[in-house]
């Protein structure tokens, strides 16, 4: 996300058919927002679609993401095949950003 400049719900609402691999372009057509336990799927924010670049060294792990699925299939998606939700920091978890951190902080 840090590289494109999407944001969460832009992000978890990219399906397959919205990559460009050939010309390194990320189009950004929809935004996923939890409301509550649900998501909602709506345009960008500002109604502004748009297309980003990515750079090179994203292409292996965005092909990854995508090999062998349909062209609406979510690219990220939780093992279900559905949104992924920002996890909830409480008793005995940790939330995917925390993760994040303490990971580029040990791998470095």
């Amino acid at each position: 996300m840090a590289y494109c400049g999407l944001r969460w719900g832009e992000a978890i609402g990219l399906q397959v058919k919205d990559i460009d691999f050939v010309k390194r372009r990320i189009n950004v057509n929809r935004n996923a927002v939890e409301v509550g336990s649900q998501i909602e799927v709506g345009t960008p924010k500002s109604y502004k679609v748009r297309s980003v670049p990515f750079p090179a060294f994203l292409l292996p792990g965005l092909s990854d993401e995508c090999r062998d699925k349909p062209a609406t299939a979510l690219v990220f998606a939780d093992r279900f095949g559905n949104h992924l939700k920002r996890t909830r920091v409480s008793l005995g978890t940790r939330s995917w950003f925390l993760t994040a951190l303490t990971t580029q902080a040990y791998h470095g």
